[in-house]
């Protein structure tokens, strides 16, 4: 993340605006970045995964406890797969929102305009309580996402 906004600031004049959409984000509910595609061999069973997480599991549980709720219903070698996609894949960062922000700033691109994708209130909010409780450095848990116009300082 920070080479490419490097990368962008650089190739916008002083001034130069830039439109940014960032997500999922980690610290959204489906910030695990799990999606059929990502298991091409075996999309029942990521199916019913997808079924099986629920929203900010990802975040309101260690890597021991997500293997322990996912072993029983799935085995050790799928659920080993899965927990390592979530938390040690190198394929996705996990920043959270103020992480985002706090790079945008380093890399003098002033925030003009931010509109966040905000989660529904259908979502069960216990886990993200949990999470919050966990990450406490952290507010922005019911973004999923959010586009971004930004801009080149002088």
């Amino acid at each position: 993340m920070p080479g490419a906004l490097q990368r962008m600031r650089m190739a916008l004049k002083p001034g130069g605006q830039l439109f940014l959409l960032a997500g999922p984000i980690w610290a959204g509910h489906r910030g695990h970045h799990l999606y059929p595609r990502g298991f091409p061999d075996d999309p029942g069973r990521v199916t019913k995964l997808l079924s099986f997480l629920r929203p900010w599991q990802h975040l309101a549980q260690t890597q021991s406890e997500m293997f322990r709720d996912l072993l029983p219903a799935f085995g050790q070698e799928f659920s080993e797969v899965v927990v390592g996609s979530i938390y040690e894949s190198t394929r996705l960062n996990r920043l959270f929102t103020e992480e985002y922000l706090l790079q945008f700033q380093t890399h003098g691109l002033q925030v003009q305009k931010l509109i966040p994708w905000v989660t529904g209130p259908e979502v069960d909010r216990g886990l993200l309580e949990e999470a919050r409780r966990r990450h406490p450095a952290f507010r922005e848990f019911e973004w999923e996402g959010f586009n971004c116009l930004l801009k080149r300082e002088a």
